[in-house]
């Protein structure tokens, strides 16, 4: 938006100056140059401020600061001023956070049946819906995540709705034809299934994992969603294992355990930087 609008105005500058200086051709042409010029590369520096800003977040998810990563990945809401469809981004990435965090909590109910969990999850499913309600349409993954929640939800018709608005960025994804013949599956409409599943196949020829779900519904049985590998588990954590989920947990304990510094160790190596005594660069913080 803003970058958009400092390009303009540069641009209609430039005009008026070769304008007065000597005609209207040697106005348009700096001020096209200019249109173009200025703006790509004000979305460029936008676009790595986002960049940094959702490296960050991720740091933090992954050292286990989910709260950290929300509040950075907030932080980026702002520049969504500058730049066309970044909020749209941001909110993607809040939603499908939100939605983890669901997930987290319908596996403890699913293998506790503790109520209160199963309530805090589908809490977290409407959250989720919030924000990604806010994203991209063409955000294939971000609207695969949503329909899924509306699907948990029992929020049927809603999902076919939302997933035809996204299949102009899904269309090349073979997960994305998947996971909506699995909701269908799922809703006891395999010859619906059956249709995504050639749509997708007309979008990817010879796709081997819609392929295999094709002969699955087409067999009446149950298909086997691990064909699309742990792309699949990233879209239904919950459909993971119990023994791998253990596998995974013990995992995360034993990387804890290595990464803790030991008694009077400093917290982590220095920089050379810091070594020197200055200052690091903010990518060597």
């Amino acid at each position: 938006m803003y970058n958009l609008v400092i390009a303009l105005v540069t641009s209609v500058v430039l005009f008026l100056l070769g304008l007065a200086l000597d005609g209207w051709v040697a106005g348009i042409i700096p001020a096209t140059l200019a249109l173009g010029i200025v703006y790509v590369l004000l979305a460029r520096r936008t676009g790595k401020q986002v960049e940094a800003i959702f490296l960050r977040a991720m740091g933090m998810l992954q050292a286990g600061d989910v709260e950290g990563g929300r509040t950075a990945f907030k932080s980026a809401l702002g520049l969504g001023k500058w730049q066309f469809l970044v909020s749209e981004q941001v909110h993607g990435q809040l939603g499908q956070l939100d939605y983890q965090q669901a997930c987290g909590s319908l596996i403890e109910y699913k293998y506790t049946r503790d109520t209160g969990k199963r309530a805090l999850g589908e809490a977290k499913l409407r959250e989720a819906i919030e924000g990604l309600e806010k994203s991209w349409s063409r955000d294939w993954r971000s609207q695969a995540v949503r329909a899924i929640c509306l699907h948990r939800l029992n929020r049927f018709d809603e999902v076919p709705k939302v997933l035809r608005k996204a299949e102009g960025g899904g269309a090349s994804e073979p997960l994305f034809w998947g996971t909506w013949a699995w909701l269908l599956n799922e809703q006891k409409k395999r010859d619906e299934a059956l249709q995504v599943v050639g749509r997708g196949l007309s979008a990817i020829a010879q796709s081997k994992p819609l392929l295999a779900l094709r002969e699955a519904f087409s067999n009446k049985r149950r298909p086997d969603m691990t064909v699309f590998g742990e792309a699949w588990y990233a879209l239904m954590p919950d459909e993971i294992p119990k023994e791998r989920l253990m596998e995974m947990a013990q995992k995360q304990q034993r990387q804890g355990a290595n990464n803790a510094p030991a008694a009077g160790a400093p917290a982590g190596p220095q920089s050379r930087a810091q070594r020197r005594g200055t200052p690091p660069k903010p990518w060597q913080r």
